[in-house]
């Protein structure tokens, strides 16, 4: 990825608000910030144009690299982004170099939707349909935080007709927590919503505890929000389940033996 990001009248539109959506928070959580970077590459390959005598298969990896350069520079990449950023450079390099540019944008469009639709939210049906059926009738569930796959579970499992509880734990500085209460609550699940310092205090009524996750590693290693590994260690304690929400798109070959090589850093100011 380059270190220098081109000019910002270079920079596609498209991955310009991307970019600030990244680093304001308007978009956050791992499985919306794919979905939000695999649309806004859509429409980079549909305004693209092949520069006169070269091919499209050399120089749109160039071209997307410089963007994802400025990506880089409002947020690191999460585990999921850098997947599917290598899958598309991949699939570019096997267009036919005597391919034409319309038939090409429109075979890598393709292949972008079909990402979307079975990677990413096909994933998360298949995930949603194993965590319902996990859940029993008179359940205690406790959940961390903000999940999308987690939250899409709770709330299929109360369209399914089961009569459950939920605890929602969350921390500083972003209080994601609040969010994921919000729309429990407004499915018509009965929610109790606390901080993380009471995570041994209500793990005494807990049936099990659903938790999402940023990534995966090849060593089975968990990355997700600070607080996440307090929660599963508490549950554990207690002899609780701990069952981890994951798309295998979040998956990674890195080995992670610490919790804090690869920690993303967020502003200071947020905990004065």
């Amino acid at each position: 990825i380059s270190s220098s990001p081109p000019p910002l009248k270079h920079i596609h539109p498209a991955i310009f608000r991307l970019g600030l959506g990244y680093a304001d928070g308007t978009i956050c959580g791992a499985t919306a910030r794919v979905l939000a970077l695999l649309q806004a590459l859509a429409v980079v390959v549909r305004d693209y144009s092949t520069p006169s005598g070269k091919d499209l298969n050399r120089e749109l990896p160039r071209y997307l690299t410089d963007l994802i350069g400025f990506l880089v520079q409002c947020r690191p990449l999460s585990s999921g982004m850098g997947n599917m950023i290598r899958r598309l450079k991949t699939r570019i390099n096997r267009v036919n170099p005597g391919m034409s540019d319309p038939d090409a944008k429109a075979e890598l469009l393709e292949y972008l939707w079909d990402v979307v639709s079975h990677r990413v939210l096909g994933a998360t049906k298949q995930i949603v349909s194993y965590a319902v059926a996990k859940i029993a009738d008179g359940d205690l569930v406790l959940t961390y935080g903000a999940s999308y796959v987690v939250v899409q579970a709770l709330m299929a499992a109360k369209k399914a007709g089961k009569r459950f509880r939920v605890i929602v734990l969350d921390s500083r500085p972003d209080c994601e927590g609040r969010g994921t209460l919000r729309k429990l609550l407004a499915a018509g699940i009965p929610c109790s919503y606390g901080n993380l310092n009471t995570a041994s205090y209500v793990m005494k009524g807990v049936s099990k505890v659903f938790l999402g996750a940023a990534a995966v590693f090849s060593n089975g290693m968990v990355y997700s929000r600070c607080g996440t590994a307090a929660v599963a260690m508490v549950a554990n304690a207690h002899h609780r389940p701990v069952m981890i929400c994951c798309e295998t798109f979040k998956f990674h070959d890195r080995v992670q033996l610490d919790s804090f090589t690869h920690n993303e850093l967020g502003d200071p100011a947020k905990l004065m």
